[in-house]
């Protein structure tokens, strides 16, 4: 069953660019989630903004209090070879049982500069079932 997750720990301990994300590290992840989201053609539909002052302060505080109150969460970065500095970055959910990933389930967190109504309609409406949380063990 976590054949996956064990072959990502086998290259998160002996491959040499990619490790687990710091809470400094964060702050780079969040650019890097921004910048994705800013050229992606969904952008400007899900996320129009106008954002509040400090916004990207808030995400990032939101992802380590998500890390440090979720026991399931998992950050792990990739690196640049040439610059080694994160070009990456993922949060993986990792539960014992089907049953713990459904009891752990939250759903969708929208913050202002969001769409609610599009991001409810591509992301799904905040139901368990429909995010296939408690069918899977691990989710990306």
């Amino acid at each position: 069953m976590y054949d996956d997750i064990l072959l990502l720990h086998q290259y998160h301990q002996h491959g040499d660019y990619t490790s687990r994300v710091s809470n400094t590290d964060i702050a780079r992840g969040c650019e890097i989630e921004s910048l994705a989201f800013k050229e992606n053609p969904l952008g400007p539909i899900l996320n129009p903004g106008p954002f509040p002052p400090g916004a990207s302060r808030q995400r990032i505080q939101q992802i380590i209090d998500i890390r440090k109150n979720d026991s399931s969460v998992y950050l792990i970065q990739a690196f640049d070879e040439q610059t080694t500095q994160m070009a990456a970055w993922a949060k993986w959910h990792v539960f014992e049982t089907a049953e713990a990933a459904l009891a752990s389930f939250q759903p969708l967190r929208l913050s202002p500069g969001m769409n609610a109504e599009t991001c409810k309609i591509f992301f799904g409406d905040g139901r368990a079932e429909e995010s296939g949380h408690g069918r899977e063990a691990v989710s990306l």
